[in-house]
Order: structure tokens, then C-alpha cells, then sequence
């Protein structure tokens, strides 16, 4: 495994002589991406990239599927070299990983504190970004509209975005950070229509794996094959639409960008069976390539009527292949084949089952059913060109709309962090702007945000 860990670990210093500090470009960063095929401007596979190499071996490969294409979200096929060389030069913070101890929704509550009454709409889903240009149009919208960030204009802006929400609601906006999800770009922008809306939600099973016992919750859908999105259902809520169309290069870059699905086995257990120093594990060569362990957070997140619940909990991660595979199975034989894994890695002389035994609920969370994520998250893409972060991260319409999300992160960061330093950026990009315009206007906007 260690040599498979120093491969990847390495693949930044095996090319940086292909391309200068600074460089000559996209030609030589091309040619560092396609070293292992000698085809000069073609990105790679990590599994090519890995074959070039001489590591081919079957065991190698089921090393690297779960050390890092999972990780990625990915496979090792759709890992591409051109991106994974700048992942790998750019990530400074080692193993250090932002994780919440919190449901994400008390850091937006904690936010909403902090802002005026009335700032902050949650659960108001936009369906249609506008952008209004031209003098009449603009104060025609603005004699009927609320304006988040001008309690009165005295000097109308050259253009507004209008955002379109439930029952034909709407409000305007100077300026508006886009921060959705690449998936739902993707499905809105490239391929709408093509995919659906979970059927239901997130289901608990009983102790035994046979026997789910669906219940209502907010999470994402577990699914079995025959709930998978299909063409014929109804798009997504969370698919927007924009006018005028975004530029034809942020729309090339978002095509190729990939986003590859993620799936979590999550296990309740009465009792841990496990070592009390025992954190995470990597699983070559099995059905589920991941299991780490830790403490939820404080019950009052949980229903305090459901009983099933207990604080011993062990987390499967599936994404890439391994993914698709736990679809295709269904949530009952998902449960059953972690289950059984679990088994084989902690039984000892007293017990052969002691997952098995414990288990209190489960839950299987498909990221792909989640109509406001659409999958996983994304990752050194093949066949991604140099820059297309950037482009995908550009402002549109003359400073109108902002984007931000880890997809737009130039360092290939498909963490938490990435999240956090693109949301930074774009508003600092929407200060400087507001600036420009105030200084060109000869007058000074203040926000109510």
C-alpha cells in the first residue's frame, strides 16, 4: 500500500519539469498531464497514468480505488493527471480537514443572527436568475420590488438580477453569488429534463437489514433501482434557469467538470464493537472502500422521540464504482454487505457477528437523489483544460453574477475549505465591484447585509 501512497503522493515532483513556475502555459502543462501516453496535449487517466508507471496489478489498482479515487468521489478512470498534478502542488494543509460537529444548518442559523430581520430567505428556492438591463426596464422592476441591499436608490443601477422564486415571487438584487452545486449547474444549464427529484426521503431500517421500515426525514433519499431518476419524471427543484444564457466559455468549462456520485452507509449500533482508539479504515479490494467512526453530534439534532438512535455510529463511503455498484443492489443488500464486512473485520473468539448482533438503524444516503445536490462533489476531471476553474469561477454580465463553491476553486479543492475560500472571494469580488460602481457614480451604497 505504501508504495501505491508514495506513487500518488509524488505525482506533482514526477511533472514539475514539465512546466516552469510561471511557465510557457497550457501547451507544457498539457504535456505534464499526458506523459504517460507520450500523446502530447490529451490528458490521462489516473489508471493510465498508473499503467505507465508499472503499477498494474490488480491489487494495486484496488489500493489506489480506495485510498484515493474514493476520497475524490471518483473512480480511477474518471481521475484526471492534468488536474491531479495542480490538487496535488496546491493542498497545504496536510491532513488537516474541516469537520463539523454540526449540522451545517446551525452555522446558516448562526449567520441569520447576525444580519437584520428579513435578509436571509430559507426555503425559498430560486427557479429563474435574470439579469435586467437598460434604464426603463430596471425602474419598471424596482416601483414593485423588494431590493435586498437598497432600502432606496436615488441613482437607479444600469442593470439588476431578478430572482424568481415560489408562486411567481421574486425579488431583486444588485448582485447575486451564485453557489449552487456543479451537478445542478450541470442539470439545469447542459442536461435538464434528464434528471428527477428523489422519491421519498431518507429511510431508517430496523435491526434487522431485511426488514427497512421507511420514516420521514430530511436527508437525502436511500433508494433501490427501481426509485432511480428517470427521464420521464419531473426535473428537479432545484434546477435553475438563466437569462441571458452564461457565456458559452463557462458553459464549456462546466461540461468538462465532472461530478461523480457519493453514497453513506450509515450505521446505528447498540454497543461499539470496536477499539476505542479505532477512527478510520481503508478497504482494498471490498464492497465498501471506507468506514470511519465518530461521535455525532448532540442529541438535540436527532428526533427526541426516535429511540433507534444511539451515539455508536460507523459511516460507509461509497462513491465512483463503488457507488454504482451499491445502487444497482438496493438499500436492503447495501446494509447486508456493510454489515457483513464489518463482521469479517471485528469478529473474534466470543463473537462472529458482533455488527450483525448491535446493529439498531441504518440509513443509506444516495447523494444522486438529493434534488438539491444531484451527486457528490467535484474532482480532477479528465479531459479538464487548464483554466476552466477559473472561467467557471468568473463574474458574468459586467459584474452581476458571482459564482462560487468548491467546483470553482483554482486548487482543485473538493473540501470544505474550498467552499469557505471561494465564498470569501466572491465577496470580496462583489466588494471591489460595489466600489467601482459607487466611485463611478459619484455616490456611496451602503448594504443592509
Amino acid at each position: 500500500m505504501s508504495l501505491v501512497q508514495d506513487l500518488f503522493a509524488s505525482v506533482a515532483e514526477d511533472e514539475e519539469d514539465e512546466e516552469e513556475e510561471g511557465g510557457q502555459g497550457e501547451e507544457q502543462e498539457e504535456q505534464a498531464a499526458s506523459s504517460a501516453e507520450g500523446s502530447t496535449g490529451a490528458d490521462v487517466s489516473a489508471r493510465e497514468w498508473m499503467n505507465g508507471k508499472g503499477f498494474t496489478s490488480k491489487r494495486q489498482h484496488d489500493i489506489a480505488e480506495a485510498c484515493f479515487a474514493n476520497d475524490f468521489g471518483a473512480s480511477l478512470d474518471s481521475l484526471g493527471l492534468r488536474e491531479l498534478v495542480v490538487e496535488n502542488r496546491e493542498w497545504d494543509v496536510g491532513e488537516a480537514y474541516y469537520v463539523p460537529d454540526a449540522p451545517l444548518s446551525e452555522l446558516v442559523e448562526a449567520l441569520q443572527a447576525r444580519v437584520p430581520a428579513g435578509c436571509v430567505r430559507r426555503g425559498w428556492p430560486v427557479s429563474r436568475v435574470e439579469v435586467l438591463s437598460g434604464a426603463a426596464e430596471v425602474r419598471r422592476e424596482l416601483r414593485s420590488s423588494v431590493v435586498f441591499g437598497s432600502a432606496s436608490l436615488p441613482n437607479p443601477p444600469r442593470q439588476l438580477v431578478k430572482l424568481t422564486g415560489p408562486n411567481g415571487g421574486f425579488v431583486l438584487a444588485r448582485r447575486v453569488v451564485v453557489a449552487l452545486p456543479l451537478a445542478v449547474l450541470k442539470a439545469s444549464l447542459l442536461r435538464p429534463g434528464l434528471l428527477a427529484p428523489s422519491s421519498s426521503a431518507a429511510s431508517l431500517s430496523s435491526p434487522s437489514p431485511s426488514s427497512p421500515s421507511p420514516s420521514s426525514s430530511s436527508s437525502p433519499s436511500s433508494s433501490s433501482p427501481s426509485s432511480s431518476p428517470s427521464s420521464s419524471s419531473p426535473p428537479p427543484p432545484s434546477l435553475i434557469q438563466f437569462s441571458p444564457a452564461l457565456s458559452s466559455r463557462k458553459l464549456a468549462a462546466m461540461e468538462r467538470l465532472l461530478v461523480g456520485n457519493a453514497i453513506k452507509v450509515i450505521l446505528s449500533f447498540a454497543r461499539p464493537f470496536w477499539p476505542d482508539d479505532f477512527f478510520d479504515a481503508v478497504c482494498p479490494g471490498c464492497f465498501v472502500p471506507e468506514f470511519w467512526v465518530k461521535r455525532p453530534p448532540a442529541r438535540r439534532h436527532f428526533d427526541e422521540n426516535d429511540n433507534s438512535l444511539s451515539p455508536h455510529v460507523v459511516t460507509g463511503f461509497l462513491c465512483g464504482d463503488f457507488a454504482q455498484e451499491a445502487q444497482a443492489l438496493g438499500q436492503k443488500e447495501t446494509v447486508r454487505r456493510a454489515l457483513e464486512q464489518l463482521d469479517e473485520m471485528f469478529r473474534n473468539d466470543g463473537n462472529a457477528s458482533p455488527a450483525s448482533d448491535a446493529l439498531v438503524a441504518s440509513r443509506v444516503v444516495d447523494w444522486s437523489l438529493d434534488p438539491w445536490a444531484l451527486g457528490a462533489y467535484s474532482h480532477p476531471s479528465l479531459g479538464a483544460r487548464r483554466g476552466d476553474r477559473r472561467a467557471l469561477a468568473g463574474p458574468e454580465f459586467a459584474g452581476a453574477l458571482f459564482f462560487a463553491g468548491e467546483a470553482t476553486h483554482e486548487a482543485v479543492n473538493p473540501c470544505l475549505q474550498a467552499a469557505i475560500e471561494t465564498g470569501e472571494r466572491a465577496a470580496r469580488e462583489v466588494l471591489v465591484a460595489e466600489k467601482r460602481d459607487a466611485e463611478e457614480g459619484g455616490t456611496t451604497r451602503r448594504s443592509k447585509l
